[in-house]
């Protein structure tokens, strides 16, 4: 459990320095920054792009995720 943790931890902290800088966008751990602060600053004026890049990511991400649970033999 603390290898997953730690890597976790370990890429959302740099997160908060790539997301202001113009390659916040190659960056998955910097989108929750970047949609929390959509329209307080200029510099994160990117609101609605951000909402469905990360929507998007996250239906992949489930729709992977749901095709290996059943692969899988669980019973």
């Amino acid at each position: 459990m603390a290898l997953p943790l730690g890597a976790g931890i370990g890429l959302a902290l740099p997160a908060m320095i790539v997301a202001n800088s113009r390659y916040w966008i190659i960056y998955p751990w910097s989108y929750p920054i970047m949609a929390a602060l959509g329209g307080d600053f200029d510099v994160f004026d990117k609101g609605s792009l951000i909402f469905f890049l990360s929507l998007f990511l996250l239906l992949v991400v489930f729709a992977w995720g749901y095709a290996n649970f059943i692969k899988r033999d669980i019973a």
